[in-house]
């Protein structure tokens, strides 16, 4: 048996939301193709990972342009409350279609169930790659604070190991 796999192709719309509060947040990637639409699980390093990777392909692919786009942030349309494919993501993948100017999307889908991993795919391009990475830089922001001299998460009482325990580090 071979694995599912769902092709979106060229979407029309791509977004990243965390859904609940700080500390108990959901990530996930909001795909829209027309009628269809999935919604993609991640967990928050996979997401901000996505990120970063696209973020760099796009001063790449700038340079090679010799132009960049100017930026352009129209809000994606409604998503659905149940999308048509929901599933959470085991690995994501990131490529560059230069002859097409497309970002690839490409995520391995965890089911418990089966042994055989999905596989969804999706094509993107740079004017909905930059405004994804806006949006997935204000989610990683918008989180618990993190200690300047650990990176560790801040949930109330705070002793950090780098200041050997001894000193509680107070975030403003």
């Amino acid at each position: 048996m071979r694995p599912e796999q769902h092709d979106f192709g060229q979407v029309s719309s791509l977004d990243a939301e965390a859904i609940g509060p700080p500390g108990q947040r959901r990530f996930r990637l909001a795909v829209l193709r027309d009628e269809d639409s999935a919604a993609l699980w991640l967990e928050k390093e996979q997401l901000a990972a996505l990120g970063t990777a696209i973020e760099q392909q796009l001063v790449r692919s700038d340079r090679q342009r010799r132009r960049p786009e100017p930026p352009h942030d129209d809000a994606p349309p409604p998503f659905p409350l149940n999308a048509a494919l929901d599933v959470r993501v085991g690995q994501i993948a990131l490529g560059y279609d230069e002859a097409a100017s497309l970002f690839l999307i490409q995520a391995a889908v965890v089911d418990a169930a089966n042994d055989q991993r999905a596989t969804f795919s999706c094509a993107a391009t740079h004017q909905q790659a930059r405004r994804l990475t806006r949006v997935i830089s204000r989610l990683m922001t918008a989180g618990r604070p993190t200690c300047p001299l650990c990176g560790a998460v801040i949930d109330g009482e705070h002793r950090c190991p780098r200041s050997n325990g001894h000193a509680e580090v107070a975030i403003l």
